[in-house]
């Protein structure tokens, strides 16, 4: 009886639960260049909001950059590559106190993959 009470005394715990954890989204490379520029705090003060950008922007589907993570009134951003030419893009920002939503861009996006081998950029 002892040897079964010691046994369970020293087994390690099972691993913890993973059904609900969502593996990270593979993002491209120009979503990974302005990941780095944002967070739950917000974006740089150096950028400045855009407020002539047509309302479609800040409703499109873009990649995802960051969560608020444990920051209660923390901010999410997404990167939303122009379709019009594909080579600037704006990251919305959203959240805050009254969850409100912000575009900042257009910035032109970084060259990646083949075209940055191509031209000798990347």
């Amino acid at each position: 009886m002892f040897a079964l009470i010691l046994a369970f005394a020293v087994s390690p715990a099972p691993p913890p639960a993973t059904s609900d954890q969502t593996p990270a989204p593979i993002l491209s490379c120009e979503a990974l260049y302005f990941q780095k520029l944002v967070n739950a705090y917000g974006v740089p003060r150096s950028w400045q909001e855009n407020t002539q950008v047509d309302g479609g922007v800040a409703d499109d589907v873009g990649e995802l950059l960051n969560d608020t993570g444990v920051v209660a009134d923390g901010f999410r951003h997404t990167l939303v590559v122009d379709k019009a030419d594909g080579r600037q893009g704006y990251v919305v920002q959203v959240g805050g106190f009254a969850g409100m939503r912000r575009v900042y861009g257009p910035f032109p996006l970084p060259v990646c993959g083949a075209a940055a081998s191509a031209t000798g950029s990347g």
